[in-house]
């Protein structure tokens, strides 16, 4: 039986005839839904040999035609990189042009105070791309579909109950708030990761066994993938015992800098294992009187009889801001970077994903991304990490107030310029240290000159003639600089052998000194000039 229609008496006078317009209506609805129905198949596309015209997309605001969803504006594309980086950001398919890691596991260690601060970017950004790879920490959490392993669940409860670092990690485990909430303010964390390193090279093996390279990072580490197993397949040899990456030493002790990343071949892992009974248990009682864990995981390589390879710059304890360029640090490649916070992974990704060339990355792509579309001659409340070599007055006051680090690679006063006896002066007198650098300049000339604009000029003046004299051979003038930036501070000119970008600085108190960093903009771009378009600059492991 059909649905009954309930109408009020008081309609039904008019029934008959509004039933025969009624039925007019859905005949007509019905032939003009038949005839539309080859254009609807297949969600909406045109079928057989029916062609429909589509429309151009709307534009938006400034000419801008509205894209796919996962076409955005590059936020890197800005005049100064338009030749580096593509004017858009097509994500649809970020991994498509992703090595083969499938012989490689990545192993990040992080931990419960700072995992969701950290690890979110990574998860959306070059780690999407990995078939498999393992996370770490002090505590067992869930993130989204990722989970993170409690690395330190099987360290005895000796240990645990000898070293009060352990007071946090009890403290995370019975949190039943945010961890942020009851671990705030506490101490231990640096002291508790000591205990993860040889826990996890444990735990790795147990639960992914017999990959031919194990690559060991922190949540705050970069990875740039594609040169780092271009490297590995090219360069390395997997049937050998390779323990590779940034060396630090401690107390004369080589080891694998683990913030910059360390690669650890499956042979060796094995080896480790098998050849040391009770491996973690043995360095989680050594840990208390270490100072790192990296330091434990060299020494337990140590016991096989296996050194460190150094493989710098390429394995970088450095971050994009913090870098620094120059001779040694150009033509490389860059296989990794640290200190990186969560937003300077993301724009080290964007770069990769943006970027015009498909060959290795070396180190002079990521300023001329970077850094030099900030370069400028000087910034105030800046420090630009120039620490090369100081200049200090000589009084007892001065040297007194100097800090000691800087003291220590101060020059004598004996052996300073003209230039560099006035360096400590102001700002525009460091800055004519780098400037006069290569230069003969006669000091009857420097004398005569009482104003920093007449010492600007006379400076200018004689660089342009060396330029002029050397164009034949850029090289042997621009390429042979010594002095690439300065920074001002508390009386002390400090330069650099190479430039960075570095960061801003405040005055530590009401009244204190500033900040002032500066560059010789036309030293560092003659420089590059000189260096053109050099090869990649592969180094071996050694």
């Amino acid at each position: 039986m059909g649905t009954k229609t309930y109408v009020p008496l008081s309609c039904r006078s008019g029934l008959r005839r509004f039933r025969s317009v009624q039925l007019a209506l859905i005949l007509s609805c019905s032939v003009f839904l038949f005839l539309l129905m080859p254009l609807c198949r297949l969600g909406g596309r045109p079928s057989g040999h029916i062609s429909v015209a589509v429309p151009a997309p709307a534009r938006a605001r400034g000419g801008v035609r509205h894209g796919p969803a996962h076409l955005y504006n590059n936020t890197l594309y800005r005049p100064e990189t338009q030749g580096a980086v593509h004017p858009q950001f097509d994500f649809g398919s970020p991994c498509s042009g992703f090595p083969n890691t499938d012989d490689i596991l990545l192993v990040m260690k992080t931990g419960a105070s700072e995992a969701y601060d950290k690890l979110p970017t990574h998860l959306l950004t070059s780690l999407q791309c990995l078939p498999d790879f393992l996370l770490f920490s002090d505590l067992e959490q869930q993130m989204g579909k990722y989970h993170l392993h409690n690395v330190l669940d099987r360290v005895l409860d000796t240990v645990k109950s000898a070293n009060k670092e352990f007071e946090l990690y009890e403290t995370q485990l019975s949190c039943p708030v945010s961890q942020k909430d009851c671990t705030k303010g506490l101490q231990g964390a640096w002291d508790l990761d000591k205990y993860k390193f040889l826990n996890m090279l444990v735990r790795t093996w147990a639960m992914r066994p017999g990959r031919k390279w194990y690559v060991f990072a922190e949540a705050d580490s970069y990875v740039f993938w594609p040169n780092l197993v271009l490297w590995l397949r090219t360069r390395t040899d997997p049937d050998s015992d390779l323990y590779v990456g940034n060396v630090a030493l401690a107390d004369d002790f080589p080891f694998a800098h683990g913030g910059s990343g360390y690669v650890i071949s499956g042979q060796l892992v094995q080896k480790v294992i098998e050849s040391i009974p009770g491996l973690a248990a043995k360095y989680d009682a050594a840990a208390p009187t270490m100072c790192c864990g990296d330091v434990l995981m060299g020494k337990a390589l140590a016991e096989v009889n296996v050194t460190v390879k150094h493989a710098f710059p390429m394995f970088n304890g450095e971050r994009t801001n913090t870098l620094a360029f120059g001779e040694g640090q150009w033509c490389e490649p860059i296989l990794t970077l640290h200190h990186m916070d969560a937003e300077q992974v993301g724009q080290a990704w964007q770069f990769e994903q943006t970027r015009t060339k498909n060959t290795p990355i070396q180190i002079k792509e990521l300023y001329h991304q970077f850094f030099a579309p900030n370069l400028a001659p000087t910034r105030d409340a800046w420090d630009n990490l120039s620490e090369d070599v100081c200049y200090i007055a000589p009084d007892k006051q001065s040297q007194d107030e100097a800090d000691v680090e800087l003291k220590a690679v101060q020059k004598r006063q004996a052996a300073k310029t003209p230039i560099e006896r006035d360096a400590h002066t102001s700002p525009a007198a460091c800055a004519a240290v780098c400037e006069a650098a290569g230069l003969d300049v006669p000091e009857r000339d420097w004398a005569a000159q009482t104003t920093d604009e007449g010492r600007a000029k006379l400076l200018a003046k004689l660089y342009g003639l060396e330029s002029k004299a050397a164009a034949d051979d850029a090289a042997a003038f621009h390429g042979k600089r010594s002095c690439f930036q300065w920074r001002h501070h508390r009386g002390v000119c400090c330069t650099a052998e190479s430039f960075k970008l570095g960061r801003p600085r405040r005055r530590e108190k009401s009244g204190g000194s500033p900040w002032t960093s500066g560059w010789f903009v036309r030293g560092i771009n003659d420089w590059i000039k000189a260096k053109g378009d050099c090869a990649v600059r592969w180094h071996d492991p050694e």
